[in-house]
């Protein structure tokens, strides 16, 4: 067939950035064409690997950075007021002049299905971390832990509610500056009618036995082996200087927990014994030795660093866990949302990880360190497992699928 031109809509973290980087690259050697479009400050994750990305706003960001200054723990409560998300509306509008054949977009990329309601195209969503559609093997990750089996299903009605206090704003953008009618179709629907593109192992998290096979995961979306990624010349020289070192990816932290977080990291590194690589926001930490144990560093190519280290403590982004579990290395998760205790839960039931932290105490985190490490069998035997999987090829080929029914 011939090229596509696929755009790819991402908002939030990183680990929703970096999965549709990677599939933008495996686009590209598909000979067809891809576009990334998410918050700027993720530009750094298609540097060196080929693939277009056009910067969208980032306020949200950029406010939860002023009230970590402040010493208010914005790192896990982003704002988003009605002046951003007009930014990131006419944002949306420009990606319009990319022409794509193929829209695919993560639920909360608010209005970025109606780029490709514009242009007359699919939309086809896709998900890091289960959205749709609902089942009854489990509720919804919001929902209240005190939830009974019996109402699993009935937690998956909320989950379009994200951008309901947004509705007339999207409503005019929709009229306006689109010229469509004013509703959008839901995440959910759009998830049943035209299937979703769920970047997860199913030995990870298998389909649930009530899901139509259009939604089942299709594997990991990562950068493969030998891609040509480099990390800065300190960082190898970091790595090169002694043992694999821990990494530790937190690159949510505030100003005000860095600090205190980097010191109780550091202890528990010299009761291990082990070296830490901490990845952290610039805002937050400069990059550089902080101690003789522990380095920090600016946002890398998880694929890229992830063969050079012996364990990988997280948050729970499926980023830093498909990039761990590919090259078999141990995790610990320590989660600040829903969706990153669900993974951590997964992880631990898998035996790759222990229990997952609530909290950086030194002691604590040493221990779990300890227990962590010691799961590296069980973490090499799940990578020999996944070892055939090709999720970015899968994933391709529903979208080749997706683009000749529309032809």
């Amino acid at each position: 067939m011939t090229g596509m031109n696929v755009l790819l809509i991402a908002a939030g973290d990183r680990a929703q950035v970096e999965p549709l980087s990677a599939l933008a690259w495996g686009l590209g050697e598909a000979g067809h064409t891809a576009t990334v479009a998410a918050p700027s400050r993720f530009a750094v994750l298609t540097d060196g690997i080929g693939v277009a990305f056009a910067g969208l706003d980032d306020s949200a960001f950029i406010i939860r950075e002023e009230l970590g200054r402040a010493g208010v723990g914005g790192s896990r409560s982003p704002y988003l007021t009605e002046p951003d998300l007009h930014r990131w509306l006419d944002g949306l509008t420009g990606l319009t002049n990319i022409e794509p054949d193929v829209v695919v977009f993560t639920r909360d990329a608010v209005g970025a299905s109606s780029v490709a309601d514009r242009l007359g195209v699919p939309a086809i969503p896709a998900q890091v971390v289960p959205t749709a559609p609902a089942t009854a093997a489990f509720a919804a990750l919001n929902a209240p832990l005190w939830t009974p089996h019996t109402l699993n299903r009935w937690t998956w009605s909320n989950t379009d509610a994200a951008p309901h206090p947004w509705r007339s704003v999207l409503a005019r953008w929709r009229i306006k500056s689109l010229g469509l009618r004013a509703e959008e179709a839901p995440f959910s629907v759009l998830a049943l009618e035209r299937g979703v593109l769920s970047a997860w192992s199913r030995h990870l998290l298998p389909a649930p036995p009530d899901w139509p096979s259009s939604a089942a995961p299709l594997g990991f979306w990562t950068l493969p082996a030998g891609v040509g990624l480099t990390l800065p010349a300190d960082v190898v020289g970091y790595l090169s200087a002694g043992d694999r070192p821990v990494l530790i990816v937190l690159d949510d932290l505030c100003r005000s927990d860095a600090i205190h977080t980097a010191r109780a990291i550091d202890q528990s590194l010299r009761a291990t014994h082990e070296r830490g690589l901490l990845m952290v926001d610039r805002s937050v930490l400069e990059s550089g030795p902080v101690t003789d144990r522990l380095y920090v560093v600016d946002r890398i190519h998880l694929s890229a660093v992830m063969p050079r280290v012996s364990a990988v403590i997280h948050r729970g982004g499926i980023d830093a866990i498909a990039a761990a579990l590919i090259v078999g290395v141990p995790q610990l998760v320590y989660p600040a949302a829903e969706a990153q205790r669900f993974w951590a839960e997964r992880l631990t039931l898998l035996g790759v990880a222990p229990e997952p932290l609530d909290r950086l105490a030194p002691r604590r985190l040493a221990d779990a360190l300890r227990r962590s490490i010691a799961r590296g069998p069980a973490a090499e035997h799940l990578r020999g497992v996944l070892r055939d999987e090709d999720g970015v090829g899968a994933c391709i080929a529903r979208l080749e699928q997706a683009h000749i029914a529309t032809r």
